[in-house]
């Protein structure tokens, strides 16, 4: 062997005895001592403010008067956003008085133009199959279309005050990929769970269901 060839041996050895060393070092056990030097880890960073506040009926109205699940530049929802109309609220108290259960259970709808087809399939599964909850079903009409149309249908149909008639036309559309992304059916969709919330607060049970759903039986 050449003295070249010992030194190349001689250092991969001085090599392979440092990395066991190291590595030994790191899969030690920690000690007390060791954890005591350790800083603190920073605290994570805190989240951005929500545009708006969930109010209940006893909390003060504090900045705009929406959900902060809107999150849009421009805040639509008004007053009765938060608390309801009169005609609102006292349909869907009416609802609860009709279905007549003690924990006072209540279905609701939300139904547009363009939503009219479907719903009337809910309502044909609803005649056959679940008699019960028609009394304690209510419908919330966005436009004056829906609204009429209900009212030769159902007991419990209301007019949403947020869509007034300056928003019919908009509300009146298809599930097309085109209208899908427009501002006012975003708005339906978180208008469902602000009615739904409405109840809430004024003590209801709330059964929400979609206008495409069937209906096999009372599920009570």
């Amino acid at each position: 062997m050449t003295a070249f060839g010992a030194v190349v041996i001689k250092a991969w050895c001085c090599c392979v005895v440092a990395l066991t060393l190291s590595f030994t070092a790191l899969i030690r056990p920690t000690s007390a001592d060791d954890l005591s030097n350790v800083p603190p880890s920073p605290p994570p960073p805190a989240p951005p403010p929500l545009k708006g506040n969930v109010l209940n009926t006893v909390a003060p109205i504090l900045g705009q008067d929406c959900f902060p699940s809107t999150r849009f530049d421009r805040c639509p929802s008004s007053e009765s956003t938060l608390y309801g109309s009169a005609d609102l609220n006292a349909t869907l108290l009416a609802a609860a008085s009709c279905a007549c259960t003690p924990d006072k259970t209540i279905v609701i709808s939300v139904v547009n133009h363009g939503m009219q087809d479907v719903l009337d399939t809910q309502l044909k599964s609803l005649q056959y199959s679940a008699p019960s909850i028609l009394g304690m079903w209510v419908v919330v009409a966005l436009d004056e279309s829906s609204l009429a149309d209900c009212k030769r249908n159902w007991i419990h149909c209301v007019m949403d005050p947020v869509f007034s008639n300056e928003h019919a036309m908009e509300t009146e559309h298809t599930f097309s990929s085109d209208a899908e992304g427009k501002y006012q059916y975003v708005r339906i969709c978180w208008r469902r769970v602000e009615i739904v919330s409405l109840a809430l607060r004024l003590g209801l049970n709330v059964i929400f269901t979609d206008i495409d759903i069937v209906w096999l039986k009372d599920p009570r």
